[in-house]
């Protein structure tokens, strides 16, 4: 029982510490490569030295709970992802002197965002945070910027670096949960809505909230859907994190009949400048997941099938229990039997 994965010269035998499997799987991965490689025969004609390195082996091919793979620490027993000491202490510097000089060339710039977008793996909500040194890369690559010579970086790249360097890095160094980047049936799934009228969500819990927009406001989100959408979306999950967390490491799973914001809560690249309230909010969301430690997933659902989280974003004409009634009525298969509509947080 077990799995043996090979990329290039890294080889990985993993296997459960159970009967003979730490014998099998010192010898698995070596068998593996002598086959693949053949056998050296005593009568070949070609000489060649043996496909398999000793000196590689006994400093790299022994069976270990932590190991090194691909360029990250892997903890098998305490199931988590970090980032090794000497790429962490080496980053860090670099981000230091980048921070201290408040300058950077398009050379340095390059790697550093190339970094944090390897580092995003580990928590892929932190690649929000790397808008600002990207923008001000590619600005400096369309002006045809000298590679080498330093400029310096404009307060938003700034910001993301320095959240960087205080908390995302270390957060990584420290170890990130595997739990948060398997792909895993979700533990609260959420669906919700939103219109020029007010927003509404629910989970599967039967937690669910609804919020009208007030008469000043309207006609400044009239044309500016798709934020609200991506706006109810994450009320939704924050609603759940303040009130109804099941578990740690909480993976939900986001449903919505908008395809940009749905595509917002996997991924968003948003300039400040064009579009700051978006800007805000998708910083605000990856924030909030960051720090309870949960992980998201969205899907996109056709909008007729979405009629309770419609209902709930519309029907402002009908008090919270007539609400609950008509959609206890109408859509009963689609709510639990805990379904509540309950005020949002000041």
């Amino acid at each position: 029982m077990g799995r043996i994965d090979d990329f290039i010269d890294d080889g990985i035998a993993i296997v459960p510490d159970l009967n003979d499997n730490k014998n099998r799987g010192v010898q698995a991965l070596l068998l593996a490569i002598h086959i693949l490689f053949r056998p050296v025969d005593q009568k070949e004609t070609i000489l060649h030295e043996d496909c398999l390195s000793l000196d590689k082996l006994a400093e790299e091919g022994r069976l270990s709970e932590v190991l090194i793979i691909l360029g990250w620490s892997i903890n098998t027993r305490l199931l988590t992802l970090a980032l090794p000491d000497k790429k962490f202490r080496n980053w860090m510097r670099d981000l230091q002197e980048i921070l201290s000089s408040k300058k950077a060339s398009v050379k340095d710039l390059e790697k550093v965002v190339g970094r944090l977008n390897h580092a995003g793996a580990a928590c892929p909500l932190m690649r929000y945070y790397i808008s600002g040194p990207r923008k001000a890369l590619e600005y400096w690559i369309k002006i045809d910027a000298n590679l080498k010579s330093k400029r310096y970086l404009p307060k938003s790249a700034l910001q993301d670096l320095y959240i960087w360097y205080t908390c995302f890095l270390p957060k990584i160094h420290e170890g990130i949960s595997l739990n948060l980047i398997s792909y895993r049936s979700p533990s609260v799934i959420c669906w919700s809505d939103a219109c020029p009228q007010g927003m509404g969500g629910y989970n599967n819990r039967g937690l669910a909230w609804r919020w009208e927009i007030p008469p000043e406001y309207k006609p400044f989100v009239k044309n500016n859907n798709n934020n609200l959408e991506f706006m109810a979306s994450f009320i939704s999950v924050w609603l759940t994190i303040l009130l109804d967390l099941p578990e740690e490491h909480c993976c939900f799973l986001a449903l919505g009949d908008n395809t940009s914001a749905v595509s917002w809560l996997h991924k968003a690249s948003v300039d400040e400048l064009e579009n700051k309230p978006l800007h805000m909010a998708t910083r605000k969301y990856a924030e909030i997941l960051i720090r309870h430690n949960c992980c998201l997933y969205s899907q996109h659902i056709q909008g007729e099938k979405n009629q309770v989280a419609d209902a709930l974003s519309r029907s402002h004409n009908l008090s919270p229990s007539c609400t609950h009634s008509y959609i206890v009525s109408n859509f009963k298969p689609q709510v639990p039997t805990t379904f509540s509509i309950v005020p949002l947080p000041q």
